[in-house]
């Protein structure tokens, strides 16, 4: 992040962490979380500033929707950034697929130099895996470029950005096929 001239920033806004579970079924995606509301506990939602552990503040708690506010301090005191001063933060969160759909989404809500959007999924599964990026409502989404690793039990599946435009907004989904090769549900195909 950059700190705007003229504004101090004590906090990172509020952060959509949306769940729908069929996407292409709107109705039974709503009556399933309802049934089966995602918990703030569950999430084990972390950040961090410059690697400095932060708190973070629940505004909104919905079945499937849960809007977070990162807060610029931790228990001994405020840690504000200031125009034209950088920091790195940080933040991740588990949902785990009994909750999830096939997607991620995510809207560039700061100022930042650089952006890293990564999710992690099960090795042992087959993946398929696409994205796209739309830098204004104006603009048709664009295909991006999603490099794949493996990091123990994980297939980590990320895309980065310099300089990214502000509001852009991020989409990934993805296909799993189990070791029996009967294919996990999903909401949407690859382009």
């Amino acid at each position: 992040m950059v700190g705007q001239p003229g504004q101090r920033a004590d906090r990172a806004g509020a952060h959509d962490l949306r769940v729908d579970r069929y996407p292409a079924q709107p109705a039974k995606s709503r009556s399933f979380h309802r049934q089966n509301p995602l918990s703030i506990d569950e999430l084990k939602l972390s950040a961090s500033l410059d690697g400095r552990p932060i708190l973070w503040k629940v505004i909104t708690d919905d079945s499937a929707l849960k809007e977070i506010s990162l807060r610029f301090e931790d228990n001994e005191e405020r840690l504000p950034l200031y125009p034209g001063e950088r920091a790195l933060l940080e933040y991740g969160y588990f949902v785990g697929v009994d909750k999830w759909g096939p997607w991620f989404e995510r809207s560039v809500q700061c100022p930042t130099r650089r952006l890293l959007v990564e999710i992690r999924l099960p090795a042992r599964l087959a993946h398929k895996v696409w994205g796209t990026v739309r830098d204004t409502l104006a603009e048709p989404e664009k295909a991006i470029d999603i490099t794949r690793t493996v990091d123990g039990e994980f297939a980590v599946f990320s895309w980065k950005a310099a300089d990214p435009r502000l509001f852009a907004v991020v989409r990934m989904r993805w296909e799993l096929t189990y070791a029996s090769g009967r294919q996990a549900p999903s909401g949407s195909e690859p382009p």
